[in-house]
């Protein structure tokens, strides 16, 4: 089942690595000339369901690649893979004892560029499909060991040229149970 999900992951990664391409034009501010930037993030995630704790902790990282030029009619910037890691507090329930399980949402992503003034503070808007990869199960979410299709919405603030602020909306197949909203914190490197 490991070998499945990593065989998975990895083709997933080449996908995304010859789809996207480095571009010989500027593209927006944020790029200088067909460079391709990596993302670190940390912040918080407040599941749907009711779990042991309100909000846990994630932290994640991001390879922004440039869009290449078949991807310009859907007006997409940017192609990114995110790869976040958090833990979710359960109680077993045959036990009751508190068990803290690793969920990590993987996603391919889309992302387009909305700058409010030249050179100045802009938003990175997004969608994302992937999977939610859990260690364990979670049954107040709705999930099994192993992995799980997931999807996301974000919005990135950046205030900075490399400071930036970042909402998420990430959930699975049963959005009422899987969800995750997340505030994250973030520094392009």
């Amino acid at each position: 089942m490991l070998i499945h999900t990593f065989l998975r992951i990895f083709f997933a990664a080449v996908i995304l690595l010859t789809a996207a391409r480095p571009c010989h034009t500027q593209r927006s501010a944020r790029h200088k000339l067909g460079q391709e930037t990596w993302n670190f993030r940390i912040g918080y995630v407040f599941p749907s369901e009711d779990t042991l704790d309100d909000s846990e902790v994630i932290i994640g990282i991001e390879k922004e690649f440039l869009a290449a030029n078949g991807i310009e009619a859907l007006e997409a910037d940017t192609f990114t893979l995110t790869v976040d890691w958090t833990r979710i507090a359960r109680r077993d329930p045959s036990t009751g004892e508190t068990k803290n399980v690793s969920l990590i949402p993987i996603l391919m992503n889309l992302k387009t560029h909305k700058a409010m003034e030249q050179g100045g503070p802009h938003w990175d808007i997004g969608v994302g499909l992937g999977l939610y990869w859990s260690m364990d199960d979670i049954p107040e979410m709705k999930l099994k060991e192993g992995t799980r299709f997931a999807w996301q919405v974000m919005a990135d603030y950046h205030f900075s040229p490399t400071w930036f602020l970042s909402a998420r909306y990430i959930a699975g197949s049963h959005p009422n149970h899987d969800r995750l909203l997340g505030v994250q914190f973030g520094h392009k490197f």
